[in-house]
């Protein structure tokens, strides 16, 4: 009997291993996205203000449309991570291909991400990147460019 369970034993690791491996985020892959600009808005108008240190850490496209994709509840649902000199704010997503773009938006909430695929004349190059946040009664609009996020297909 001893040796039956011995025999199992391994099998059943590299199982665990496997689906652990599956379901876990792939943090190590993310980038760092930088942020060229920000404007804030708010009842009374828009403004410039200071982008201060922010940036986005971002798995890239096809691993976040593929994780939606696999996602089977909100739990599962892929992540990105909003950054500031203090540390970095995960946030659950749903990442959409849509012609040129993939959209990647909070679920349940008041945060999309924009990311140009390919470049798109005159002035729209790979990896430019939208992100609009609602902040209680004020919006945050940030541009971009990350273009490993936007890694060619293979064989491309």
């Amino acid at each position: 009997m001893r040796e039956a369970r011995g025999r199992l034993r391994p099998a059943a690791v590299v199982a665990a291993l496997l689906i652990a491996a599956a379901v876990a985020p792939a943090h190590a892959a993310d980038l760092r996205c930088d942020y060229a600009g920000r404007i804030e808005c708010t009842a009374s108008g828009c403004a410039t203000s200071p982008v201060a240190g922010a940036y986005l850490l971002l798995p890239d496209a096809s691993t976040l449309v593929a994780a939606t994709r696999r996602a089977t509840d909100a739990a599962s649902l892929p992540a990105i991570q909003v950054c500031d000199p203090k540390g970095c704010t995960p946030i659950a997503v749903r990442a959409v291909s849509g012609g040129a773009f993939v959209n990647i938006v909070q679920d349940g909430g008041a945060h999309f991400v924009k990311v140009a695929m390919r470049d798109i004349p005159p002035g729209v190059h790979r990896g430019d990147f939208l992100e609009v946040a609602a902040r209680f009664l004020t919006t945050v609009t940030y541009v971009g460019s990350c273009p490993a996020l936007a890694r060619p297909a293979a064989g491309k």
